[in-house]
């Protein structure tokens, strides 16, 4: 589905101004909500479930927000999800509990917030460094064994996924250089690794919807090697952005930003 095809702007539009997000709670604790935010002008639109990784991390929110607000205004609905916060109950466990629970009830929660207003047959899982290995994680828990956390026996309802910088391999944690991999790791009582089997890509196969991973050749935290690795085994497609640091993939000022548009479309 191409942006001219679908009705959408190549830029953001004027008309296209950002709402006030809608509260969604999914869960009892009240850290387990999603924020939906709706553009005008665009009826049903697609929806973006952006999963940005920094596990609530404040210097992170900023790059959060630019990406939503542009989002938005090409005439993507978004949500925004959040998760049990490092020392409240979260940490990597809950984190998986947390987003699968989120990924099954936000369809229903959204139509009844916003009746006709979002197009459920075209989600889109959108996450950045351990967000985009979870939205990877996501789509596919239908292909998790048996008693695993956030098993399902039916395919999640999502068109496609696409995962910037995604941290493939979560239980080394990359020496420790990503810090939220590294608070994920030790919050709560997810310090053993087996807790990380149940996000194991590795063992899920071939994608199968489409997944598209974009990494810059010059993240400075998570190397490309990794993503070329999971790509190679996984069949997803994967877009070496050029000149590309980790944080430039959730910029919508830095260069790589319409491609990661594209593949959204």
């Amino acid at each position: 589905m191409s942006d001219k095809a679908s009705g959408y702007a190549d830029r953001p539009e004027e008309e296209n101004r950002v709402r006030s997000p809608v509260r969604l709670a999914y869960g009892p604790d009240r850290s387990q909500v999603a924020e939906l935010r709706l553009p005008t002008g665009f009826t049903p639109a697609p929806l973006v479930l952006f999963l940005d990784g920094s596990f609530r991390q404040v210097e992170h929110d900023r790059r959060k927000l630019g990406v939503l607000d542009d989002l938005l205004a090409r005439g993507y609905a978004v949500i925004d999800l959040q998760c049990r916060p490092i020392g409240k109950g979260g940490g990597w466990h809950s984190a998986l509990i947390d987003i699968a629970t989120a990924m099954d009830v936000l369809p229903g929660l959204v139509e009844q917030a916003a009746p006709g207003r979002v197009d459920l047959g075209r989600i889109v899982y959108l996450g950045h460094s351990v967000g985009g290995d979870l939205a990877l994680w996501a789509s596919r828990r239908h292909r998790l064994g048996s008693g695993m956390p956030g098993a399902t026996s039916t395919r999640p309802m999502v068109a496609g996924v696409v995962a910037l910088a995604p941290n493939c391999h979560l239980a080394t944690a990359y020496g420790g250089r990503d810090r939220a991999v590294a608070e994920v790791r030790d919050g709560g009582t997810d310090e053993s690794l087996d807790r990380y089997a149940a996000a194991d890509l590795a063992a899920l196969g071939q994608v199968e919807i489409p997944t598209v991973i974009v990494h810059g050749d010059r993240d400075e935290l998570l190397p490309v090697g990794m993503s070329r690795q999971y790509a190679a085994a996984s069949a997803a497609e994967l877009i070496v952005a050029p000149s590309t640091g980790h944080f430039d993939l959730v910029d919508p000022g830095a260069g790589v930003w319409p491609t990661i548009v594209g593949a959204l479309s």
